[in-house]
């Protein structure tokens, strides 16, 4: 008898079919922002920005999401153009001068 299968992460979107309410509150919750600040330290930085670019679809533009989708995009030196964009979006959104 062999031993048991490990189980695997099968995201979000498997839980959304039952727990949509549950799912929504967290994709906007702080740990939703870590959970894709550690998949970025983990070197699934492309994972992050596809989960925090989803996040900002579905929800809008929630400072929080804005920030941290930025901070990814800046550190990782990639889409310097769309980093720009969420820079206006969240100057907009807050309204307090942010630079």
């Amino acid at each position: 008898m062999g031993s048991p299968a490990q189980p695997a992460w099968v995201g979000a979107a498997v839980c959304a079919g039952c727990h949509k309410e549950q799912v929504d509150r967290w994709r906007v919750s702080d740990h939703a922002l870590a959970y894709a600040l550690i998949l970025d330290m983990q070197g699934e930085t492309e994972a992050a920005i596809e989960y925090l670019e989803d996040s900002l679809d579905r929800f809008g533009d929630k400072p929080d999401l804005l920030a941290a989708l930025i901070n990814i995009y800046q550190r990782a030196r990639r889409r310097p153009q769309a980093a720009e964009l969420l820079i206006r979006r969240l100057r907009n959104r807050s309204g307090n001068g942010l630079h």
